[in-house]
């Protein structure tokens, strides 16, 4: 009997499991396997361009369909559109909404379901260069004139991420000193460094501008201001200079014998301009060419007397390299003055008594203006006047043309108040006058322009030349 119950709840069992009476569990995820998606590259803060895609598979390997996973920014910041879902029935899901964070980096996503759990990485990069800062290093005042250390600044985009590899384009206004180079290209920390900078003649503020593209700019500024002591600086027509005689300047134990200050003046093409000093009594101004030669000076005081302030003087330079001189009026005067050199060049005589500006000309100068009358003339009624500083055996050309009137061109030893012509050249219709002289001493020769009439007006062009 008990054999027979036994055999009865064993084929009753094996009825139950055949008509699927038993409890059958869900496929377990066992791993979860990234099919495509990682290891991307994006901008910080920019979504990954494609979607990721992953894989939920059993200990078979095979995919599990239909079941629920989640994914979280681990690391880097970013963010996620979804966090949950659900398998297809290939056992994938897709995340297409990763948004990564605004800092440079690798970055990544953890993916779970149940136990299993699966690591997604990107790496962010900066984006465009969008904004430009001063490095705080940068210098904030120089001499005029002088090279300063290059200054300089980062480029990071939007998310103040610095920006590698970006080309940086350097610029300075004019009198604003001179770059020695145009560009500069950031570094992996996004910094870029002027190649070198040298000041201009302005005092004050000097700027340097450094653009990105064609919206990131910045100004980087410099206070400029005059060197002490013995230091030749620059100076340009237009810039007013603002000086001071001090016991540190360069001094000179010969004539003129006192302090001076010394600036460097560059033509790039012949200039004819207005020269004002103001300061002590008696105070000089002198001009030498790259050679050293004076080729302009404080004239006799017939012309300027040290009384005469400001100190008024014209000159007519050919492109090139000169020096300019500023001396107090004796060894023991200190203190300010004023250089200007302006454009308002004229043959016009502001001061019948003195005859003055006294107008300076040296070879490779050329002069175009008008003859009328004046108030100082000791030819005829119309006459103007320059100064020519000629060294014993120099040989010079002149030469006046004039379509107006008929030129009549002299020069003259300006040493003594007689003045005796040494050479001419008189012309009794319009054209050109010439003549050349080698000097015999060395000192002021005076060139008269005038007519043969000595009433006729007219433009005119004057040159001075080697021959």
């Amino acid at each position: 009997m008990k054999q027979f119950r036994a055999l009865c709840a064993s084929l009753l069992a094996a009825s139950l499991v055949a008509c699927g009476g038993g409890n059958d569990a869900p496929p377990t995820v066992s791993t979860i396997n990234v099919s495509s998606g990682n290891n991307q590259t994006a901008v910080a803060g920019a979504k990954v361009a494609d979607p990721i895609v992953l894989t939920l598979v059993d200990a078979g390997g095979a995919p599990v369909a239909n079941t629920s996973a989640s994914a979280t920014v681990a690391s880097g910041g970013g963010s996620l559109g979804t966090a949950s879902y659900t398998s297809d029935s290939s056992g994938k899901i897709t995340i297409s909404t990763w948004t990564l964070g605004t800092t440079v980096g690798d970055q990544t996503l953890s993916v779970t379901s149940g136990a299993a759990k699966a690591t997604v990485a990107a790496k962010a990069t900066a984006g465009a260069a969008a904004k430009i800062t001063p490095l705080p290093d940068n210098v904030s005042t120089g001499n005029i004139g002088a090279s300063i250390a290059a200054p300089g600044v980062t480029v990071t985009d939007a998310n103040n991420n610095p920006v590698a590899n970006a080309t940086v384009t350097f610029s300075v206004a004019a009198n604003n000193g001179v770059l020695s180079g145009a560009t500069a290209t950031t570094n992996v920390s996004g910094v870029a460094r002027v190649p070198g900078w040298t000041l201009g003649p302005l005092v004050g503020t000097q700027k340097l501008t450094a653009k990105v593209g064609t919206s990131a700019s910045l100004d980087i500024s410099v206070n400029a201001t005059l060197a002490a002591g013995c230091v030749t600086q620059p100076v340009v027509i237009g810039l007013p200079v603002n000086g001071e005689w001090t016991s540190t300047d360069c001094s000179s134990t010969t004539t003129p014998v006192g302090h001076y200050d010394e600036y460097s003046l560059t033509l790039a093409t012949p200039a004819n301009f207005r020269a004002k000093v103001t300061g002590a009594n008696g105070r000089k101004l002198r001009i030498f060419d790259a050679t050293g030669r004076v080729v302009g000076e404080m004239p006799s005081d017939a012309f300027a007397p040290a009384a005469v302030n400001p100190l008024e003087i014209q000159y007519a330079l050919p492109a090139g390299q000169f020096k300019l001189r500023v001396y107090a009026p004796d060894a023991a005067t200190l203190g300010a003055y004023t250089l200007s050199l302006t454009d308002d060049f004229s043959n016009a005589i502001t001061d019948a008594a003195t005859c003055r500006p006294v107008i300076f000309a040296t070879f490779g100068a050329s002069v175009t203006q008008t003859l009328k009358k004046g108030n100082c003339s000791f030819m005829g009624d119309n006459e103007d006047r320059y100064i020519l500083l000629l060294q014993t055996g120099e040989t010079v050309k002149i030469t006046l043309t004039s379509t107006a009137m008929s030129p009549y061109l002299l020069l003259r030893d300006d040493r003594t108040p007689t003045s005796p012509v040494v050479a001419s050249d008189r012309r009794t219709a319009p054209g050109t006058a010439t003549l050349t002289y080698t000097a015999t001493f060395s000192d002021f020769h005076e060139i008269i322009v005038t007519s043969n009439t000595f009433v006729e007006e007219g433009s005119y062009t004057i040159t001075v030349s080697k021959p």
